[in-house]
């Protein structure tokens, strides 16, 4: 009966966003529809009226494309929106970011350095022990216990691994878990002992932060009633440090455990662990960490302003595109409160760097596209270079920015061409184009070429090679790292389950006993996929038939971040879909604009509803983007609208 209800609310659901997602063309198509009807009464008129007077008529003429771009200025009626809109997001996305204390202080085991023992006030009954893992990964330490001190009995071996730091770990339930990777049993819980000790058993360095010992009673045993050595002191000097539950809000999850700790290991001149990706975007994430210590809303916070920075550089893209503070409001809405945006930015991985300076390089090209011809030189030559600038930087945190390169250069070129075919018999152009090309390499190679090897100084720093070796050595790694990232994965997907929203990334869940469920996923909106893929097909159609370089502007950016990964064989997934998602709000606000013209303004209560719509399904799916505790039914009643979506 309750699947059965289930079933029944989520179709609603789901079938109430498909008609959502129609009814914004349809309206368009009417609206298109009864202007071409005006049009041509008025040609029939025209021509009427031409015959009785004989007059000519004149010729209609195709219009050709162009990337001359009008810029509609701010004003001061947009300073309230985008000011009200990002704050209030930032807002939402503070709250249960992480938390602001986890241990800060950790014991080092090394092969001199390699035994700790704890020792109690009396013999007790211990029925947990927590511990927080600090840095290095590949070591194990084993874990004994005493009545007298001499006599031990080995309880665990546990392994450290890649994911398992920067953690707190409950080893009483990791115990009784299938994982025999990371945990080799050899007692169970309860035990009673009077003396606990920790070895190093393999391996040359393990940090741990701090260890919590639970009584019979399942009460936590006061730091004052442990008595330790010099070493050991740093497990158990932060004890206000230790949570009441574990959960994302004070350990890492997903790929916090590579971005995170990489982060910190560059304040700590530690040749990092994670060399996957070009080093600035942890560089970034680890201002954070230098402010707020190692801690879950550290390593996460800044990853959250750059979110939220997004939003009024959308705002003033889209107000400078369409010159309608209606439209630029509903579009940077859409994008706030877009699924994958928010869980995105939340989370401390390096794709949120990636899609702010995506975000900025087009912005800039755009500005580049509105300066008018014959305008002074060095005009033209700021927002290129500002373009080319953001670009670098990109690439300094994400190799994805590359495919947004790809269409920069389409872009670019594709103007050069356009203004030859008109200009180059003129006095002076062939100067100009050469001019425009030599900065074009400064702005493009040179700069970006610095920026991204001068990310490289904290390898060198902590490696004592040099900064062009490093920076030399790791592309290699990188591409054949990527090239062989070929391992199944419970959310692995594909680039056409993307573009219809049908299989997002799951990256932390929290079964409770009492039928609630914790979770944070990534996936977009699907009032914006669905209409933003509709709305690229009809970018291209624009594109074609209008000649409209503003449509043509849009659809190759969305393009160029979306088609390396359609040839690109390696293991990907539902995130690597967040740039494309920037520039489906773009292509949606295209269309907003559209029916704004056709209506004059009439259409502003269904953009509004339709915004609003959107904002609704971000308030339905919160719990599963920020990891609020809800009850299961929940999940199953109004979540769960497809089998292949994780949230029952």
């Amino acid at each position: 009966m309750l699947d059965k209800i289930y079933s029944f609310t989520t179709g609603i659901l789901t079938a109430a966003t498909i008609v959502m997602t129609f009814s914004f063309f349809l309206f368009y198509i009417y609206e298109l529809r009864y202007q071409r009807q005006r049009l041509s009464r008025a040609a029939r008129k025209a021509a009427a009226e031409a015959a009785e007077t004989g007059a000519e008529l004149p010729s209609p003429q195709k219009k050709r494309l162009s990337f001359q771009f009008q810029r509609h200025p701010m004003e001061k009626k947009d300073r309230l929106p985008v000011l009200v809109i990002t704050a209030v997001y930032l807002a939402i996305a503070l709250i249960n970011l992480g938390s602001f204390s986890d241990p800060q202080t950790f014991t080092h085991f090394t092969t001199e350095d390699y035994q700790v023992v704890l020792e109690l006030e009396e013999e007790t009954e211990i029925s947990n022990i927590w511990y927080y893992a600090g840095l290095y990964s590949g070591s194990s330490f084993e874990v004994s216990y005493s009545s007298d001190g001499e006599s031990w009995v080995v309880l665990d071996d546990v392994f450290q691994r890649y994911n398992t730091l920067f953690k707190w770990h409950d080893m009483e339930e990791e115990m009784t878990d299938e994982d025999t990777i990371t945990h080799t049993p050899y007692g169970s819980f309860p035990f009673t002992a009077r003396y606990v000790r920790l070895t190093l058993i393999d391996g040359t360095d393990l940090a741990l932060g701090e260890i919590v010992l639970y009584d019979g009673n399942g009460e936590r045993i006061a730091a004052e009633q442990i008595a330790t050595s010099e070493l050991g002191l740093t497990l158990i000097d932060e004890p206000d440090e230790v949570p009441d539950t574990i959960s994302f809000m004070n350990s890492t999850y997903f790929d916090e455990v590579y971005h995170a700790r990489t982060a910190y290991e560059h304040l700590n001149n530690v040749y990092p662990y994670e060399d996957s990706h070009p080093p600035l975007g942890k560089l970034l994430m680890s201002v954070g960490i230098m402010i707020f210590g190692m801690t879950a809303f550290g390593w996460r916070i800044v990853g959250t302003l750059f979110g939220a920075a997004m939003l009024p550089i959308l705002y003033v893209f889209l107000k400078n595109l369409f010159g309608k503070t209606p439209l630029a409001t509903c579009g940077t809405l859409l994008f706030a409160f877009d699924f994958m945006h928010f869980a995105q930015t939340r989370i401390a991985t390096i794709d949120t760097y990636s899609v702010f300076f995506v975000l900025l390089a087009f912005y800039f090209l755009y500005r580049y596209f509105t300066v008018a011809e014959g305008a002074p030189f060095w005009k033209e030559m700021v927002p290129l270079g500002l373009c080319g600038l953001f670009f670098g930087i990109g690439a300094a945190c994400k190799w994805t920015v590359i495919y947004a390169g790809v269409g920069l250069c389409v872009l670019y070129f594709w103007r050069i061409i356009l203004r030859w075919k008109r200009h180059h018999k003129e006095s002076g152009f062939y100067k100009w184009m050469v001019a425009t090309l030599l900065w074009s390499v400064v702005f493009f190679i040179l700069i970006p070429g610095v920026i991204y090897t001068a990310c490289y100084i904290p390898y060198a720093m902590a490696s004592g090679n040099s900064v062009l070796y490093e920076m030399v050595e790791n592309q290699k790694f990188m591409f054949t790292y990527h090239n062989g990232v070929h391992q199944d994965h419970p959310y692995a997907s594909r680039w056409w389950q993307w573009i219809l929203d049908i299989r997002p990334i799951l990256y932390y869940v929290q079964y409770n006993a009492d039928a609630t469920k914790a979770c944070i996923g990534a996936f977009g909106n699907p009032l914006i996929v669905w209409t933003g893929l509709l709305a690229e097909v009809g970018l291209l159609v624009c594109a074609v038939r209008k000649r409209s370089g503003v449509a043509l502007f849009l659809f190759i950016a969305w393009v160029a971040e979306l088609f390396p990964w359609m040839i690109i064989g390696r293991t990907t997934f539902e995130y690597h879909y967040f740039g494309c998602i920037l520039f489906l709000v773009f292509a949606i606000v295209y269309f907003m604009n559209e029916m704004w013209e056709l209506t004059r303004g009439k259409c502003r209560r269904y953009l509004y509803g339709f915004t609003g719509y959107g904002l609704g399904l971000f308030a339905l799916f919160y719990p599963a983007l920020s990891g609020l505790t809800v009850p299961r039914w929940y999940c199953y009643a109004f979540l769960k609208w497809f089998d292949s979506w994780p949230w029952g």
